[in-house]
């Protein structure tokens, strides 16, 4: 994992550095914050008001994080229970010192299958815990889920910040799950699901949509026991490109033995105006269901 870390600072750090001059910096301010995630304590900074937080340290509570340089993407998922064995112990400092600046970067990053606008902090990509923990609810597919899965709370009299990664009026994975199967298979066009289950941790949901055109197009959701709920599909539209307006194009898809992966039949588009599309390339690829990082087989 260290030699992950250090990969991933040299890669942002690049990316950085490939930026032009205009590029906003902003002050990254010591705080007397102590911020903690479930509980374990974890590194804060303090930018515009804002506390940020390292993704790349969500390694340590309870996350799978992975960075895939050919898209520039690093992807955090809320996948295991934190070790608490190995909690950081980080000391409270006097707030208001400026000890850095933020770069801007051309690497993105998703949150439990959401983008979020991300910014480098010693080396490393930092989100904001305000936005981590955006009340907003989301609708769809018969369920409603809060965008990153997790809540934030704040009090003043102890200076603490606490992050809960299992909202209080969160759906339970029963619900979602149930809400799920309700909404697709009231839609004609949907073939019944298929089910399959890792142990005690996800469900993975197989949706195949028949097209008017004949076709057959595969929909991929994970639906974690802790509530989590992740659309693989929309990771590999808005991340990967194997989407265009009006139609996802993943095909003939299936799960490994060891339900660890999905392997598919893909073809890759670039938007060209409103209601066109230009031709990529097509393959066989293979999604990691726990980070959701895609590589090409063939």
């Amino acid at each position: 994992m260290k030699l992950y870390r250090i990969l991933i600072a040299a890669a942002v750090m690049f990316g950085a550095a490939a930026l032009t001059a205009e590029a906003e910096e902003l002050p990254i301010y010591s705080t007397d914050i102590l911020t903690t995630l479930d509980g374990v304590p974890i590194q804060g900074y303090n930018i515009g008001g804002e506390t940020l937080i390292s993704l790349d340290d969500l390694d340590d509570h309870g996350f799978t994080v992975a960075y895939d340089d050919s898209i520039r993407t690093l992807f955090v998922n809320k996948t295991h229970e934190a070790c608490t064995e190995t909690a950081p112990e980080i000391e409270r400092s006097s707030g208001g010192n400026i000890i850095g600046y933020t770069v801007d970067t051309d690497i993105k990053a998703y949150v439990n299958g959401h983008y979020i606008k991300s910014y480098v902090v010693e080396g490393k990509l930092a989100a904001s815990t305000e936005t981590l923990g955006d009340r907003t609810k989301f609708s769809r597919y018969g369920i409603s889920y809060t965008a990153y899965n997790m809540e934030c709370s704040y009090n003043n009299d102890d200076r603490m910040l606490s992050i809960n990664t299992a909202p209080s009026d969160e759906a339970s994975y029963e619900e979602k799950l149930n809400g799920f199967y309700e909404y697709f298979q009231a839609d004609r066009q949907y073939i019944p699901a298929d089910i399959e289950e890792k142990g005690d941790e996800y469900t993975v949901v197989l949706l195949d949509e028949n097209k008017s055109d004949g076709r057959t197009i595969t929909h991929i959701f994970m639906i974690y026991r802790n509530g989590l709920f992740i659309d693989i599909s929309s990771i590999l539209d808005s991340a990967y490109g194997f989407a265009a307006f009006p139609y996802l194009t993943v095909f003939e898809g299936s799960i490994s033995a060891d339900k660890t992966s999905f392997s598919f039949y893909g073809e890759r588009y670039k938007p060209t105006g409103m209601r066109s599309t230009e031709f990529i390339e097509s393959g066989n690829y293979s999604v990691d269901l726990y980070s959701g990082t895609v590589s090409k087989i063939s």
